[in-house]
């Protein structure tokens, strides 16, 4: 006779096909704590950004959250693939820093871009534009990219805990801090989140090889 444990893992298995896609259920149980210690960061710094811009954060929270939930929980049973949905944090950026504080569009302004950059975006991806971009887009692009990315999102954690500031003289547009008052703490909490998921990578197989059956240009 089979426990109960057996028969909730058999039907996540046949449900997911997780041993045909070779992997097994605590993989991917210690593969889903994984992400979500990856990405659980979005409901601090997206509320941050965005309050610096005038957003309310509680309700910026309470939006990143459900987000997060109801997106990752479609892409996992209607779509039954392995990915975790989000808030783009480059996005969040460019509306707080470039947009609002930038060029001064209002917030209600900015939102409304957004929700039309939303629409356009859904209507490429259901009519297949969207892969045909990628597909054709050039390495050099899809990788510089991510980089910029990443470095735009390097210099607002820089200057967040201050070890870039801004400089009141004419040039570059910041100036390094001071070592003495980066917050320790901020330190310690960053390094120790960022060993554990890089320490259990290996689990989840099959999310990591499901993932490599897609465009790695579809990163950014």
């Amino acid at each position: 006779m089979s426990t109960p444990s057996a028969r909730t893992g058999g039907s996540l298995d046949a449900w997911f096909k997780i041993s045909a896609r070779g992997s097994s259920v605590r993989q991917e149980i210690v593969a889903g704590l994984t992400t979500f210690l990856a990405m659980v960061y979005s409901v601090i710094v997206v509320p941050g950004m965005l309050g610096k811009a005038g957003f309310p954060p509680a309700a910026v929270f309470v939006s990143t959250c459900l987000v997060a939930g109801v997106g990752s929980l479609v892409m996992g049973l209607w779509a039954n693939l392995p990915l975790a949905i989000g808030c783009a944090i480059s996005l969040t950026a460019f509306t707080a820093f470039s947009l609002v504080l930038g060029q001064h569009i209002s917030i209600p302004v900015a939102l409304g871009a957004v929700f039309l950059m939303g629409v356009l975006f859904t209507v490429i991806s259901a009519t297949g534009i969207r892969s045909w971009i990628l597909r054709n887009l050039p390495q050099g692009v899809a990788h510089g990219t991510g980089i910029g990315i990443g470095l735009f999102l390097l210099l607002i954690a820089a200057n967040g805990v201050g070890l870039v500031i801004k400089n009141p003289l004419d040039g570059f547009a910041g100036r390094a801090g001071s070592l003495q008052q980066l917050p320790g703490d901020y330190v310690a909490g960053g390094a120790g989140g960022d060993y554990w998921p890089r320490k259990n990578e290996s689990a989840g197989r099959y999310s990591a090889d499901h993932y490599r059956h897609f465009d790695r240009r579809a990163d950014f």
